[in-house]
């Protein structure tokens, strides 16, 4: 299920909340404009949003790697992994032994 939820449904409602979050922005903007209030300088830049939302993509990230590579008691999930190899003249497959 989460497979499903990481690789379907994220994927596919990332672009519309990242539209939701500039339209939000940029109403207020307008709104500020409207009014006649000056907007800060570092506000009317684009890179320091950019910036600090791509530090938080990244830490999201590392996050949800690092819970899903650990078991729940903190061990390594995955196990060893044991390349391919001949045995007795038999190819024995790669897998993980836990």
């Amino acid at each position: 299920m989460t497979q499903q939820i990481l690789t379907i449904v994220v994927p596919l409602l990332t672009p519309f909340v990242v539209y939701y979050i500039w339209h939000w922005f940029y109403r207020r903007h307008q709104l500020a404009e409207a009014e006649g209030r000056s907007i800060l300088h570092w506000q009317e830049l684009p890179w320091t949003w950019l910036t600090i939302a791509g530090a938080l993509l990244v830490a999201i990230v590392f996050a949800v790697l690092a819970f899903f590579s650990m078991d729940l008691d903190g061990s390594n999930a995955g196990g060893t992994y044991r390349t391919p190899h001949m045995e007795n003249g038999v190819l024995v497959p790669g897998r993980i032994e836990r």
